[in-house]
């Protein structure tokens, strides 16, 4: 009996130094795992600020053509009362025919 034991605390030694071993032989996978999945995670981080640097520049227009509609709209009468060149009140003159002779 007592040999028998004695097998089976070597045999269960010799399983946990085996697993023991697997396990510290997948630590450097593991840890280039965890190092590929900060690099992806630093990646987006740096996407996202790009997209709102992005975001930012294309609502740029829109904050001008807000203003500009504002500024319009709050002096329409102002605007259309003033002279503009191509609001002309008079009728168009009409220029006499040239004859060319020859």
């Amino acid at each position: 009996m007592a040999v028998v034991a004695v097998l089976f605390q070597s045999l269960l030694q010799h399983l946990h130094l085996f697993f023991e071993q697997t396990y510290l032989r997948m630590q450097p996978f593991d840890q280039g795992v965890l190092l590929l999945e900060q690099y992806l995670l630093l990646l987006k981080q740096g996407l996202l600020q790009l997209d709102l640097l992005l975001l930012q520049a294309d609502s740029f227009p829109q904050v001008l053509i807000l203003l500009s509609h504002f500024f319009f709209r709050r002096h329409d009468g102002t605007v259309s009362d003033s002279f503009l060149p191509w609001q002309v009140s008079s009728s168009p003159v009409r220029l006499p025919a040239m004859s060319s002779t020859l």
